[in-house]
């Protein structure tokens, strides 16, 4: 992922240079599942009907080493929605040694018990998708609750004390 406000940098006001180079890593996203638990009107993965499009845990551990070789120092997991992985908890504890990582997730499956697990295990970060005011919100995602549980996710991760951040889709 390359942040667009930081990827160029005016350098001597007439030239520009990336910021991203061969001395900084750049942020992975990784995809962990195409499953989702929300039915969203712009998903490109259509992951409301996924019924089991998960990495394998085993390659997912063949990645995370590969990760660590290229000493890749941020990791953002997505998804679908990348908290139904069934082995994410096991596969943040072995990753946060060597790498920060953070979770883009719609939020709605954040209980206070996950939030304070994943801050336990040194997750760096939970950005939580929030598109606009509720009703256009749960529009987007043909629900009547995702934003008031999207708050609710938000809130716990906070209370947990992890850095979150609100992600959302122009």
């Amino acid at each position: 992922m390359i942040n667009l406000t930081q990827l160029l940098s005016i350098s001597h006001l007439t030239k520009t240079s990336l910021r991203y180079n061969k001395e900084e890593s750049p942020v992975i996203v990784w995809n962990l599942t195409k499953r989702c638990n929300l039915d969203c009107r712009f998903c490109y993965y259509d992951a409301k009907n996924q019924s089991s499009d998960t990495i394998d845990y085993y390659l997912a551990k063949r990645i995370a080493t590969q990760i660590r070789q290229a000493k890749i120092k941020y990791l953002l997991l997505s998804g679908g929605e990348p908290l139904l992985y069934p082995k994410i908890i096991t596969l943040i504890k072995g990753l946060t040694p060597f790498v920060r990582v953070g979770i883009s997730t719609n939020g709605t499956l954040i209980s206070q018990e996950l939030a304070d697990e994943l801050k336990r295990i040194g997750t760096d970060y939970i950005g939580i998708s929030l598109d606009g005011p509720e009703e256009i919100h749960n529009a987007l995602r043909n629900s009547p609750t995702a934003f008031s549980q999207a708050l609710e996710g938000l809130r716990y991760a906070q209370g947990a004390r992890l850095k979150t951040g609100i992600r959302l889709t122009l």
